[in-house]
């Protein structure tokens, strides 16, 4: 049963992260920080209750809280949780792309890199696997590691505007010497 319950709750954590994007791009502080608030006010403070008590061996908690951190930019506090869940519920691909994000999003891109070569063990045929896996090889200055990863992420989803985008600007982001 808390295993449906902090299933349903990460669910509208994303859900209000998603509904946020737009606002946040039309610049509507006021409509985001409404969906934001419900996330820091309602939801994490019960993710945390949980991780910390009775469900703390229960790695969706870690993976529930950590997630709202990063949707709320706390993401030192994220990876704490998220590098539990991934101790306590290994090889899980959710959990190993957020991870690479949250580390990624800090410049900690050798930590990242570790993580990220696991989700594409994990999931060789997810594309953001390969994708995250492309960012962080750029990142740690890998070129041919890098083009060969992000080539990858195109040929599994042609169109993912994440992968293209970086596979667009490649050259910008890692020139060749």
């Amino acid at each position: 049963m808390v295993t449906l319950y902090l299933e349903q709750m990460l669910n509208e954590a994303l859900d209000l992260e998603a509904e946020a994007e737009p606002l946040v791009a039309l610049r509507d502080t006021e409509g985001a920080a409404a969906l934001y608030n419900r996330i820091e006010h309602g939801l994490l403070p019960e993710a945390l209750r949980l991780a910390r008590g009775y469900a703390k061996r229960i790695a969706l908690s870690h993976v529930a809280t950590g997630v709202m951190l990063r949707i709320l930019s706390r993401r030192d506090e994220a990876i704490e949780y998220l590098r539990e869940a991934n101790r306590l519920h290994t090889h899980r691909i959710g959990t190993l792309l957020e991870l690479v994000r949250c580390l990624g999003e800090l410049h900690r891109d050798d930590e990242a890199l570790p993580f990220a070569r696991e989700a594409v063990q994990v999931a060789p045929v997810d594309p953001r696997a390969w994708c995250n896996l492309a960012i962080s090889l750029m990142w740690c200055g890998m070129r041919d590691e890098a083009k060969a990863a992000i080539d990858k992420a195109i040929a599994l989803d042609p169109k993912d505007p994440k992968a293209r985008y970086f596979r667009d600007n490649f050259d910008r982001f890692l020139p060749r010497k």
